[in-house]
C-alpha cells in the first residue's frame, strides 16, 4: 500500500474522531439544560403576620390646589356679563360673572310704589273720619294674617336651612349626583321662600302705615308725620331686596387663576352641578393622604412636616402644615383623610408626588409583609401565591407602609405563602419549591 494512501486513511479517521466527539459534547450539553430546566426553582416565602412597620411610615400623595372657589349658580337667569377667561389672574372681589336681574328690578320698583301708594293713603285718610274704625279693624285683622304668614315662611326657611346644614354633614353619606340634585332642590325652594318672605314683609311695612295713619286719623289727630312714615322701616325691605340682587353679580372670593369657566354670554347654565366657575390659589397647595383609624393619633392640627416633591426638573425637600384632619373615614378607602398645606415657591405643580416617613406611635399591625413580596404594575399591586407548588397572582390592596414592611388590607389570607425572594424567576401556572421564610 502506498504512503499517501496510508496518510489519507489516517486523515479520515481523524476526521471522523473529531466529528464524533463534537456531537457527543452537543448532546451531553443539551440533555444538561433539559435537566436543569425540569428541575423545579426554589423560592423563599412568609405568610402574612404581626410585625412593625419599621422605624417609620410612609405616606404619599400627589399636590393640588390647596385654596380653591368653586362658584356654583342655581340661578335661573342669562348671563349678561363674562369679565374673565380661562387662565387669567383675579383678585378678591373683582367682578367675574353678571346674570339678568330684570324681575329683581321690577320687584324694586314695585315697592317703591306701594310705598308711596300707602303714603298717599296715608293722607287721605286724615281726610275721613267716618268709617275709620271699621277700616282700622280690618287692616289689623289683615295685618295679622300677615304676620301669621310671615312667621310661617321664616320657620319654613328655618327647616330648609337646618335641611340644608344636614345634607352638608351627610353628603359623604351619598352619591355626588344625588347631593347636588338635593342641594339644589333645597336652595332653589329656599330662594322661592325668601322671595315671599320679602313680598310678605312689604305688605306688612305698608299696611303698618296705613294702620297707623288711621290711628292717629281716629285719636283726632288731623296731622301725621310723613316723615315719620318714610322712615318706618321702608328702607331695610328695599335694602334686603337690593342684597338679593347681589347675589346676580359673581365675585371672586379669593386672589387666584381662573381654572374653569363654565358660563357663556347671552347663555342660562343648564348644568348646574358643575361649577360656572373655579378660582384656584397656585400659591397654596394641598397633599391629601388616607390615614386609618388607629394611626390617625400620630397627627394633629398645627403639624409641622417635612416632605420630598418630586418636581418636573429635581426632587426638593419642602415643610408642610397640617390643616385639617377629616372627622369622617372615607367611605370608598376607609380612612380618614388629612390634608397637608404646602406653599409654592414656583417649583410645584398640580399632580407632584410628595412623600414622607414619620414616626409611628402605634407601629405593631396584624397584616404585614415584606415590601420585597410587592409587585407594581401601574396602578395596580399583586403578589405571588403558592399554593400545592404552584405560582399563583392575586392582586391586593395596601395601607401603610415603613422601611421594610408594608400593611396588606385587603387580598391575602393569613394562610397564604407570599413569595418573597426569587419572584422575578417565576411566572404564574410555574411549579416551585418552597423555602419557608419568617413572618
Amino acid at each position: 500500500m502506498g504512503k499517501k494512501k496510508i496518510l489519507g486513511i489516517l486523515i479520515s479517521i481523524g476526521l471522523i474522531g473529531s466529528f464524533t466527539w463534537t456531537y457527543i459534547n452537543r448532546v451531553n450539553e443539551k440533555n444538561t439544560r433539559e435537566v436543569e430546566t425540569n428541575r423545579d426553582t426554589a423560592v423563599l416565602v412568609q405568610k402574612i403576620g404581626q410585625s412593625s412597620y419599621g422605624d417609620k411610615i410612609k405616606y404619599s400623595g400627589k399636590l393640588s390646589y390647596g385654596e380653591e372657589q368653586k362658584i356654583m349658580s342655581i340661578l335661573d337667569s342669562k348671563v349678561v356679563y363674562v369679565g374673565v377667561k380661562e387662565g387669567d389672574y383675579v383678585k378678591k372681589g373683582d367682578i367675574i360673572l353678571k346674570f339678568d336681574s330684570s324681575d329683581i328690578d321690577k320687584n324694586l320698583e314695585k315697592v317703591k310704589s306701594s310705598y308711596s301708594e300707602a303714603l298717599n293713603k296715608g293722607k287721605e285718610s286724615l281726610k275721613k273720619l267716618d268709617g275709620l274704625k271699621d277700616n282700622l279693624k280690618a287692616n289689623e285683622d289683615e295685618l295679622k294674617k300677615l304676620k301669621e304668614s310671615k312667621e310661617k315662611l321664616e320657620s319654613e326657611i328655618k327647616e330648609l336651612e337646618n335641611s340644608l346644614n344636614n345634607l352638608e354633614e351627610k353628603k359623604d353619606e351619598i352619591s355626588i349626583e344625588e347631593y347636588e340634585k338635593l342641594k339644589e332642590e333645597k336652595n332653589k325652594e329656599n330662594i322661592k321662600k325668601k322671595s315671599e318672605l320679602l313680598k310678605v314683609s312689604a305688605e306688612i311695612k305698608t299696611k303698618e302705615v296705613e294702620i297707623l295713619a288711621l290711628k292717629k286719623s281716629v285719636q283726632g289727630i288731623d296731622k301725621i308725620d310723613l316723615g315719620a312714615l318714610e322712615g318706618n322701616g321702608n328702607n331695610k325691605v328695599y335694602e334686603q331686596i337690593e342684597k338679593l340682587k347681589e347675589s346676580y353679580t359673581i365675585k371672586a372670593g379669593i386672589d387666584g387663576k381662573i381654572t374653569n369657566l363654565n358660563a357663556f354670554l347671552n347663555e342660562k347654565i343648564e348644568n348646574k352641578m358643575l361649577p360656572a366657575v373655579t378660582i384656584s390659589n397656585e400659591n397654596v397647595l394641598e397633599m391629601k393622604f388616607g390615614v386609618d383609624e388607629e394611626y390617625l393619633s400620630n397627627f394633629k392640627v398645627g403639624d409641622k412636616i417635612e416632605v420630598q416633591i418630586e418636581g418636573e426638573k429635581e426632587t426638593y425637600k419642602d415643610i408642610g402644615v397640617v390643616k385639617k384632619i377629616d372627622r369622617k373615614s372615607d367611605l370608598r378607602t376607609g380612612q380618614y383623610n388629612v390634608y397637608l398645606e404646602i406653599k409654592n415657591n414656583g417649583n410645584y405643580k398640580i399632580n407632584d408626588y410628595v412623600s414622607f416617613f414619620l414616626q409611628n406611635n402605634s407601629n405593631v399591625s396584624n397584616d404585614m409583609i415584606s415590601k420585597n413580596c410587592i409587585i407594581r404594575e401601574g396602578d395596580k399591586t399583586f403578589v405571588y401565591v403558592v399554593k400545592d407548588n404552584i405560582v399563583n397572582k392575586k392582586e391586593v390592596k395596601t395601607g401603610e407602609e415603613g422601611t421594610h414592611k408594608i400593611r396588606i388590607k385587603e387580598g391575602l389570607s393569613t394562610d397564604d405563602l407570599v413569595i418573597e425572594k426569587g419572584k422575578e424567576y417565576v411566572k404564574e401556572g410555574q411549579k416551585v419549591n418552597i423555602v419557608e421564610g419568617e413572618k
